[in-house]
């Protein structure tokens, strides 16, 4: 007979819109541990924590040692108190589903890394906050957390008080040291400075957080790749930036991007908008949807210069390009 895991005392409840590794530090911090092996036999049953922090990990061997009654389920975790809900749109329906499924159970990561690279669910350098919101969390809850929406990829704007974020100053790496600092001890409630790019570039940024708002709302939202793809490559068209065999045609789309959008927006938005080789990033879109998955930044980019919300394209309805004439292929010579 299987052993039942030992249930924990305490695990705090979480706050609204609060990121997983928020919720465990709160509970590191109030029970005094002295290292990270205790850490993770407490609330995972094993004596290793996973390297990689930006993803839930050992979700059903946690719930099975929350307290009885505790209001967390897995499932919760997943969808309000991680980024999942915007990975999953641009991951292939199976890799979707084994994502997930490892999330919950205890599987080799580097199978993770093949479903979705990860520097492109890169967190932000620092842990990034709102003053404002900061100030409304002491009022309501006697302490600051670390908000989930302010960690996505590409969201730079707090759509709640319309200013920028900013960097807490701390590294990730604080779910692998002991003590785990709280945002409570990091966080400055002064009111924001309002200095950033132009107002332009600040829309911009307020409506890919928005989007990225939406995505975090929803739940199951995936696609094939292919079916992305597709849509992708019909708005290209409907734009003209595709010749009549179907390929992009990037001599006119790159300039267009470029006039779009500066090159300080786009390093504030990701990193990875230009990839180390030094060739535009529109370039790996392709090998990127090849290889079954596609950069979250990149495809809200593509969808707001295309002038599509993520809901809007997400509800679009289901047409799939044509074998030949619509399709990615080659531009051959025709024949004599």
């Amino acid at each position: 007979m299987t052993n039942s895991p030992t249930r924990l005392g305490h695990f705090p409840d979480p706050y609204p819109d609060e990121y997983f590794l928020s919720l465990y530090a709160r509970f590191c911090n109030r029970l005094q541990f002295s290292s990270r092996q205790q850490v993770a036999l407490a609330l995972f049953g094993v004596k290793r924590l996973p390297q990689s922090i930006n993803h839930p990990f050992y979700l059903d061997a946690l719930i099975a040692r929350l307290p009885l009654g505790h209001c967390l389920t897995a499932e919760d975790i997943l969808n309000k108190h991680s980024l999942v809900p915007l990975y999953i749109p641009f991951m292939t329906v199976a890799g979707a589903k084994i994502y997930c499924a490892q999330r919950r159970a205890e599987y080799p990561q580097r199978v993770v890394n093949r479903l979705l690279p990860l520097k492109n669910t890169n967190l932000p350098k620092s842990p990034m906050f709102c003053p404002l919101c900061a100030h409304d969390d002491i009022e309501l809850f006697g302490e600051t957390y670390w908000h989930r929406t302010h960690q996505a990829p590409g969201v730079r704007v707090c759509l709640k008080h319309d200013v920028y974020l900013e960097p807490s100053g701390l590294s990730w790496t604080f779910i692998t040291h002991i003590p785990y600092p709280l945002a409570s001890h990091r966080l400055s409630v002064n009111t924001p400075q309002l200095i950033g790019p132009p107002p332009a570039d600040f829309q911009v940024l307020v409506e890919i957080a928005q989007n990225v708002s939406w995505l975090l709302e929803q739940r199951n939202l995936s696609l094939s790749i292919k079916l992305i793809h597709d849509r992708f490559l019909n708005l290209f068209r409907e734009q003209d930036y595709t010749f009549p065999e179907g390929q992009i045609r990037f001599n006119k789309f790159i300039p267009a991007i470029q006039a779009r959008y500066s090159e300080k927006l786009l390093s504030i938005l990701d990193d990875n908008l230009t990839d180390e080789s030094g060739s535009h990033w529109l370039y790996g879109y392709i090998r990127q949807v090849k290889k079954g998955w596609l950069s979250t930044t990149q495809g809200l980019l593509l969808m707001h210069f295309l002038g599509y919300t993520a809901e809007q394209f997400f509800s679009m309805p289901i047409t799939e390009v044509g074998p030949f004439r619509d399709g990615l292929w080659p531009r051959l010579k025709p024949c004599l």
